[in-house]
């Protein structure tokens, strides 16, 4: 209601501004009256005409009593909005205010006192499912999360470690439960994110997010690779090296930047020569890093696979076969096999080479657990006989059905 008000109405300072400017205009009268101080009273008496203003000026009274009602709307809207700004951060304040503290396992959460019941359900579920084999993470217990699923979101202030996890009420509640689980699975990973952390700079990645096996397989079917295409034909060891496992890991001070270092002997273990220039000549490998030109159109247009390789070793990119996406869903996997303690145990190993590490943490051999791995990948991998053959009752079915409406035709009846 308040904006066609406003709308049609001067500003107070514009409003202002015209009774000054009016109000001078009706001052230029002054010196006609002054000139008069230096008559006698009877002078003054025998002419009073001469305190009249003029018409000019009783027109510019007339206009400025006008604008009076105006300026009254004016200041009555200004001091109207104001006092719904004021309402409304009364009611921001209280509903900051009003927030409880809650602890789902190792979870923190601040939510609005009406949101609590929803808060511990959701909590309580993506916790019991996927994380309730956690008994000590210090990057998850400083956290705090804010957490509110209604139709409009408030302020929910958390001096350090917040994370922010308000979402409207037309949110989906299965993409609510994932926001919730990437968010603890999000500070957990901070727990492997340490200076001397091995294993958090192998896997590049967050650990414990939710991950879909059948994109992983995608991902192991689709590298251009020899140890790739090893691993998906049972090749354990294959598996192991596609990931990077027992490589040299690059010593640098980035904590997140630390790939393994592709010596030649180990390019050529990953990938052949066809498959090491299509790295090269694929447009994609050196879009975030810097490469020698003249190396790559000797590899390219000379096809000298020497120059690839030179190119390839002294590349600062990622080159292991696998990203971390699937070596991060290797580290999801060893945690789940350790059951109680494994993510403890990963703590505390995280100074250790990748291969020790998951084994203190899952508990068993770096062959028997990548074969576990691999036997739960290869579930999704698709039929390629889906759909090309017939089977089941059904298709039997209509197949008969078919062939006995045939035999009631006049060119199939016998006899």
């Amino acid at each position: 209601m308040s904006r066609p008000i406003v709308s049609r109405v001067p500003s107070v300072a514009l409003t202002v501004s015209m009774l000054v400017v009016a109000s001078a205009a009706v001052a230029q009268e002054a010196p006609r009256a002054g000139e008069t101080s230096d008559r006698s009273p009877e002078s003054l008496e025998a002419s009073p005409q001469s305190f009249e203003p003029s018409p000019e000026s009783q027109e510019l009274l007339v206009r400025l009593d006008s604008l009076r009602p105006l300026l009254q709307e004016a200041r009555d809207a200004l001091s109207a909005r104001e006092s719904r700004d004021e309402a409304v951060a009364r009611d921001a304040a209280a509903s900051v205010a009003r927030v409880d503290t809650l602890r789902v396992g190792l979870v923190t959460i601040v939510t609005p006192i009406e949101q609590v019941d929803v808060a511990i359900e959701f909590f309580t579920d993506v916790w019991d499912e996927h994380f309730a084999m956690i008994e000590r993470s210090p990057s998850l217990e400083r956290a705090r999360f804010a957490f509110q699923w209604s139709a409009q979101r408030v302020p929910i202030h958390i001096a350090a470690h917040g994370r922010d996890l308000r979402m409207t009420r037309w949110t989906r509640r299965a993409a609510v439960r994932k926001a919730i689980r990437n968010e603890i699975a999000t500070a957990l990973a901070e727990d492997l994110t340490q200076a001397d952390s091995h294993i958090g700079r192998w896997t590049s990645t967050v650990p414990l997010q939710g991950y879909d096996l059948a994109e992983i397989y995608r991902l192991l079917a689709t590298r251009r690779s020899m140890v790739t295409r090893g691993c998906i034909a049972g090749d354990i060891s294959a598996c192991s090296s596609s990931m990077g496992l027992g490589a040299k890991l690059l010593e640098t001070e980035d904590r997140f930047m630390a790939w393994p270092v592709p010596h030649i002997d180990q390019l050529r273990s990953w990938y052949s020569p066809d498959d090491r220039r299509a790295i090269v000549a694929d447009e994609r490998t050196f879009r975030f890093g810097r490469f020698d030109a003249g190396l790559r159109r000797q590899c390219l247009d000379d096809s000298e696979i020497a120059a690839c390789d030179r190119l390839l070793e002294s590349a600062y990119i990622d080159l292991t076969p696998l990203p971390g996406l699937v070596r991060g869903s290797l580290v999801a996997y060893a945690v789940n096999a350790g059951g109680p303690g494994a993510w403890e145990r990963l703590i505390s190993s995280a100074h250790l080479e990748p291969t020790d590490a998951l084994e203190a943490t899952s508990g068993q051999p770096i062959h028997e657990l990548v074969a576990g791995w691999r036997g739960e990948v290869m579930t999704y991998r698709p039929d390629p006989y889906v759909g090309l053959l017939p089977r089941g009752g059904l298709t039997l079915a209509w197949t008969l059905l078919f062939a006995a409406l045939a035999m009631r035709s006049t060119r199939c009846r016998l006899g």
